[in-house]
């Protein structure tokens, strides 16, 4: 009985053993295949080298996406990121400028003196202003409209005799005269003495005249003679067509700081040569 049961014993042992050998082996083969596979997976195949040789690096690919996507995308570069001469421009700037850029900004016209309508009368000494010669002709032809008298023109010869001539009232403004030489020429002349100095100032100095005037007479009303109208007489006259005015500051005597201003008027354009050889500089 006992050897019976040590028999048994040994035979349960013998097949356990074998037992767990059988699973060693299959752990073991288990294992090895695991392995083996994941070998196999990492490496590339033939077919994945190739495939591989003919598409491009992984950066552009990252970045791109493939197929015919990325070949739209080379072809028109992304607006983020232009390239070469695509590339943003930079902004143009004048000769000198962009090179010593100024922190501060371009000098301008002061607030104080505006150009234009509204503008400030011109500084004192000025003797010729912008928009001087237009100012005069405009002006008078505004008053000569009422009269049905030609629109004048502008006349250089003409305010070349009166800047000459506002040139030497200039030394003393409070002796202003008539220049000798308008009326032997057949010039008629009109000349003003004011703080500001403007055509506009002028003018409307003159057309105050307009109220002793008589339109059916072409004189003066009764009791006043042709000193009291004759600016605006002359203003009006219709056989004149040209016109032109100098100006000049008043630089001693008691009007010092205020302007003379002379206009001279003609029916025709007067001869230069003439012109020279009676009103010396």
């Amino acid at each position: 009985m006992a050897r019976m049961t040590l028999l048994l014993l040994l035979l349960l042992l013998l097949l356990l053993g074998t037992a767990a050998a059988d699973t060693t082996s299959t752990t073991s083969s288990t294992a090895a295949d695991t392995m083996y596979t994941t070998t196999s997976s990492s490496e590339p195949t033939s077919d994945q080298q190739q495939q591989q040789a003919s598409s491009p690096s992984s950066s552009s690919s990252s970045s791109s996406p493939a197929g015919a996507g990325a070949e739209a995308e080379a072809a028109t570069p992304s607006s983020s990121s232009p390239t070469g001469a695509e590339a943003t421009p930079s902004p143009s700037y004048p000769a000198g400028e962009a090179a010593t850029p100024s922190s501060s900004p371009a000098a301008t016209t002061p607030a104080s003196s505006p150009a234009g309508a509204g503008a400030p009368p011109p500084p004192p000494g000025a003797g010729f202003y912008k928009g001087m010669s237009r100012e005069f002709v405009n002006e008078h032809n505004k008053v000569r409209a009422k009269y049905d008298a030609p629109t004048l023109a502008w006349d250089k010869t003409l305010a070349l005799y009166a800047r000459r001539w506002a040139a030497q009232i200039q030394q003393d403004c409070d002796q202003a005269r008539h220049s000798p030489q308008a009326h032997p020429l057949g010039y008629g002349e009109c000349f003003f003495v004011g703080n500001n100095g403007t055509a506009e100032d002028a003018l409307c100095s003159w057309e105050r005249e307009e109220y002793i005037y008589e339109k059916g007479t072409k004189h003066c009303t009764s009791g006043h003679d042709f000193r009291d109208c004759g600016h605006f007489v002359i203003m009006i006259e219709k056989t004149y067509h040209y016109v032109g005015c100098g100006r000049a500051p008043c630089l001693t005597g008691p009007r010092q700081g205020q302007f003379f201003i002379s206009c001279n008027y003609s029916a025709v354009r007067p001869n230069t040569t003439t012109a020279s050889a009676s009103n010396p500089t």
